[in-house]
């Protein structure tokens, strides 16, 4: 935490000499620039809106990362062919953070300070996306985060606007199924031990404890390990009737969900969290690993509704393996839509005026959206969904909807 505050006040002492200066102002390196006023533009050109990402490209997030972009790409191609955005453009700069959180955090402040962004979409990473809210924050540029961490948005932030559902919703979903619908006590819990995976754990046991429940065992893994044999005989010696796996890569939740298999008695539930639903995790397991998970999500990748079809085709077409859309790709995608419907209500006020992020940000508060995830209606915290589904995965690769 040290180096990465260092590397944030370094960045703000650039600032201070060669950074961006206010949109409209006599200090715009442009000289060319409009000077500010308090209506819109009038030129007929569609202003550009400067959107930044900065994720792992390369690394162990490349897939997730893969995902949230052609989700954005998908949602550009849409809103061009609808012609959807009356007075911007959006135009996307990525970073490549190489899926190490030290460069995650040089980038933003590349972002806030040399691009100079108007809006910032992503992380999906939990420990990633709290790694530079407060640059942005600082800053007043609004942030479309596509993590489901609660900190996010019950941490008194105010440009932060999320594009899923939080963990909240996640733990009550998935506790509310176990109990009420299957009527499971013996509950248990394997966990990433970071703020990806501490959330299975704090509002897991918050959700139970409505039932007068609480996990019956709790065990960790930390980030990179490759055997987790050790926490799962001891999750196996209370003779579970469910176990939750909780956050982590496709490689750890492929190991999680391997040898859970391989070490319990076939008739425990194994449910997890969104990872166990992506592309990247069924590449890297036997199809019998998978059969009969449950997860959690926002979107079922086997939608069928017009929406869901016209978003998998194009994404599908767009993305560079031609690879299926997961909820990540979804995630991308609907903070698109809510980045245009908040354009759109800002009736072409012009991005030179030195108030605009915060016109934007206001106006993504109080959009209402329909997305591939739900309807966003977004409270005061920045959080838009009140729901989530659970998904199980079957014997022949597809994913059912079965509960919320």
């Amino acid at each position: 935490m040290k180096k990465i505050f260092a590397l944030t006040l370094a960045m703000a002492l650039m600032l201070a000499l060669f950074g961006c200066a206010a949109p409209g102002s006599t200090a715009d390196t442009n000289q060319n620039s409009p000077a500010q006023t308090d209506t819109k533009a009038n030129d007929g050109e569609k202003m550009t809106v400067k959107l930044g990402v900065t994720m792992g490209v390369t690394g162990n997030l490349a897939a997730s990362t893969e995902q949230f972009i052609t989700g954005i790409e998908t949602a550009l191609k849409h809103l061009d062919e609808d012609d959807a955005l009356k007075n911007y453009k959006i135009e996307l700069s990525v970073e490549d953070d190489q899926s190490d959180i030290t460069q995650t955090v040089t980038n933003a402040n590349k972002l806030a300070y040399k691009t100079c962004v108007d809006v910032v979409a992503g992380p999906t990473s939990a420990t990633y996306a709290m790694s530079i809210v407060d640059i942005l924050e600082g800053e007043k540029i609004p942030m479309i985060p596509g993590s489901w961490t609660p900190s996010l948005t019950h941490s008194g932030y105010e440009y932060v606007i999320r594009c899923c559902p939080n963990d909240i919703t996640s733990a009550n979903t998935m506790m509310s199924y176990l109990v009420e619908e299957r009527g499971y006590k013996n509950i248990a819990l394997l966990y990433l031990n970071s703020e990806q995976g501490s959330t299975g754990l704090d509002y897991g046991n918050d959700a139970l404890s409505q039932y007068g429940m609480s996990y019956a065992i709790a065990e960790s893994w930390s980030s990179g390990d490759t055997d987790m044999s050790g926490q799962i005989l001891k999750i196996s010696a209370i003779e579970p009737e469910a176990v939750v796996v909780w956050g982590g890569t496709a490689a750890e939740m492929s190991i999680a969900l391997e040898q859970l298999k391989q070490y319990l008695d076939p008739s425990v539930q194994i449910c997890a969290s969104t990872m166990a639903g992506q592309p990247s995790v069924a590449t890297l397991l036997d199809p019998a690993c998978l059969t009969g998970v449950v997860y959690f999500t926002g979107w079922n990748p086997d939608s069928t509704d017009d929406y869901s079809k016209r978003f998998h085709d194009d994404f599908v077409q767009l993305h560079e393996t031609n690879t299926e859309p997961s909820d990540v790709g979804a995630r991308g995608y609907d903070a698109m839509m809510i980045l245009a419907a908040a354009l759109n209500s800002l009736d072409g006020y012009d991005v030179a005026n030195d108030d605009f992020r915060e016109k934007l940000n206001d106006a993504m508060h109080h959009v209402q959206v329909e997305g591939l995830q739900g309807a966003y209606a977004f409270d005061e915290t920045g959080d838009g969904l009140e729901n989530c589904i659970l998904v199980e995965i079957q014997a022949d690769g597809s994913h059912m909807s079965i509960y919320g």
